[in-house]
């Protein structure tokens, strides 16, 4: 899937489940089962959440970027992209971190 497809599922998911852009958090992950459930304690089934396998770790830093700086999710891009192969966004709820 290309970066603006990524784009717009996870604006189209963000848009479902409401909320401003500071009340979600996108980011980038090889492991992405470790970063959502166990790092960013979410709930895989009382919080709203996606994940989306990018073709390369270039792809998921432009995803993830866009979502930061021109959006205004919560995100880390102090992270890095490193090897990363899947996008995730998350609705930040009380159980989450952040």
């Amino acid at each position: 899937m290309d970066k603006d497809k990524i784009i717009e599922k996870i604006s189209e998911h963000m848009k479902t489940w409401g909320g401003l852009p500071g009340d979600w958090y996108v980011g980038v992950s090889q492991n992405v089962e470790l970063r959502l459930f166990i790092n960013h304690g979410v709930d895989k089934e009382k919080d709203k959440w996606i994940y989306i396998p990018v073709t390369s770790d270039r792809v998921a830093g432009e995803v993830e970027a866009y979502f930061v700086n021109k959006i205004g999710t919560g995100g880390g891009l102090e992270g890095g992209t490193n090897g990363a192969n899947m996008v995730y966004a998350y609705k930040k709820s009380e159980r989450t971190n952040p």
